[in-house]
């Protein structure tokens, strides 16, 4: 992997982790939805593994967000709350 693929996995994991923290799931519940190991989940999120192209867009409708908002092209919208 190149610097600048470590660095754009690095990212595209945390922010995987927080929609996923922010949704409730655990990394197992997470995997059990996508049909892949929770080790897996582990790996994306930190970084290690390559998150598939074709991985991309399923994440992108999962945590409802666009496909740009999950690879970090556009901001992510801010929580509303009281």
């Amino acid at each position: 992997m190149t610097q600048d693929e470590k660095v754009f996995f690095k990212q595209l994991g945390k922010r995987i982790s927080e929609l996923r923290k922010e949704m409730g799931l655990t990394q197992t519940e997470l995997a059990n939805s996508l049909g892949i190991s929770q080790q897996l989940i582990a790996a994306y999120e930190a970084g290690i593994r390559k998150v598939p192209a074709s991985m991309i867009p399923t994440f992108s409708k999962l945590f409802a967000v666009s496909l740009e908002q999950l690879v970090g092209m556009e901001p992510m919208a801010t929580k509303r709350g009281p």
